[in-house]
């Protein structure tokens, strides 16, 4: 009777091994898809910077051509 309550000590404890394995692994995945989502949501945030910049110097060296073609200088 003694081996049996052993036995069934060891049972209770395995699962709630398990459950508690299972229920971390789960909060693991979801923190690594929190951090997945957040780089993803910087690196398109830096995108958009780039787009805006390369935008600005683009129309910063328009105009810089246009004042160049209507000045003249010597030489």
């Amino acid at each position: 009777m003694d081996y049996e309550n052993k036995e069934n000590h060891f049972k209770k404890r395995g699962n709630l091994f398990l459950e508690i394995s299972a229920i971390l692994i789960f909060v693991i995945l979801i923190l690594f898809a929190g951090v997945v989502f957040h780089f993803h949501m910087e690196v398109n945030r830096l995108n958009d910077d780039k787009a805006e910049l390369l935008a600005r110097i683009t129309a910063f060296e328009q105009r810089l051509s246009d004042i160049q073609k209507t000045t003249m200088y010597p030489g």
